[in-house]
């Protein structure tokens, strides 16, 4: 499932051999929906997605205005995490 929006010149390659054997199913979303969000949920739950992989950064809360930065340019990060007790 991808949570995600992107500038327009932003591609997104796969393999369709991969999509077809595996039986992969590609649904995207601009604004979760409950159903989306369950889904999501019960994806973590079961470990069917790897999330520590998706964060570049964590960052402790007085470098929030950096870790914005990261996050909006996008070119350096992927998710930034901002750590109050850090």
């Amino acid at each position: 499932m991808l949570y995600a929006f992107s500038a327009p010149e932003v591609k997104f390659t796969f393999s369709l051999h991969d999509v077809f054997s595996q039986g992969i199913t590609i649904r995207s979303t601009y604004g979760a929906s409950p159903m989306d969000l369950m889904q999501a949920l019960e994806l973590l739950h079961y470990k069917k997605v790897v999330v520590s992989d998706l964060i570049t950064h964590k960052l402790a809360l007085e470098d929030v205005s950096w870790g914005f930065r990261l996050a909006s340019d996008g070119s350096e990060s992927l998710k930034v995490i901002i750590e109050p007790n850090k």
